[in-house]
């Protein structure tokens, strides 16, 4: 497989559209009698539904809100059937356990629904006369109890997902996307900056220093050679059973 050209997430962008194209293209139809045999569309999608939502929602939250700007209302890719607190707000559970309210209809808020219920694996496949036709997502707080119950429909979903995929492939540059740096650009930095510190030998701290000649009838020679006998052992101790 080739190195992608270019910034990370538009490179990502661009394969995942040919895969899901390809996928797509080779995957029998609703219908036919090869219904159920492999390549299955609906599961690529909700597979690349992870990369296509949350990736770019870890890398810049804000980005996301830009990416929407314009699709087709929220509700129908997202579809609350249920709600603790009665229409147009949801209550998901934070990390520390706090209630947080969430305003279903913004479609940048999608992103937060799908990778809570994902890591507590409250998800169900949804079947729509036999068709795997989405996922039902849902949140408890920490009572256990239900606090929302959602569907979301892949036909809306697989329009999103091109939506968010074709500019994510046009990298726009107002959307803050570029790729981090390389870490070990900044671990070879900080082993130069220790590498090029001066190796300053500490001072000894002068009441030790005074006991130690004391310990040794005022000789300093005496306490200064013991001292260098005692780090030396010391340091070949710890060199010969570094910590682990």
């Amino acid at each position: 497989m080739g190195y992608p050209v270019g910034p990370l997430l538009a490179a990502l962008a661009d394969r995942i559209l040919h895969n899901l194209d390809l996928i797509e293209s080779l995957a029998p139809k609703w219908g036919s009698p090869k219904q159920d045999e492999p390549p299955f569309s609906d599961t690529q999608l909700l597979m690349s539904l992870l990369g296509v939502l949350v990736f770019p929602h870890e890398k810049a939250p804000d980005a996301l809100g830009d990416i929407m700007r314009g699709y087709e209302p929220m509700d129908r890719v997202l579809n609350v059937v249920y709600s603790r607190h009665g229409g147009g707000r949801i209550e998901m559970t934070g990390a520390e356990g706090e209630a947080v309210m969430v305003d279903p209809a913004r479609l940048y808020n999608l992103p937060k629904l799908l990778r809570n219920s994902l890591a507590h694996f409250n998800v169900l496949p949804i079947n729509k006369k036999g068709r795997f036709a989405g996922i039902r997502i849902w949140n408890r707080d920490w009572d256990e109890q239900i606090t929302f119950v959602a569907d979301v429909d892949f036909d809306e979903m697989r329009s999103l997902a091109r939506h968010v995929l074709s500019v994510l492939r046009e990298q726009q540059s107002d959307l803050n996307l570029q790729d981090p740096e390389d870490p070990m650009s900044e671990v070879e930095a900080k082993r130069a900056e220790l590498r090029d510190y001066p190796r300053k030998v500490p001072r000894l701290n002068r009441d030790i220093w005074e006991r130690l000649v004391d310990a040794h009838g005022g000789d300093a020679g005496q306490a200064k050679t013991k001292l260098d006998r005692l780090l030396k052992r010391e340091a070949d101790r710890l060199l010969a059973s570094p910590v682990k």
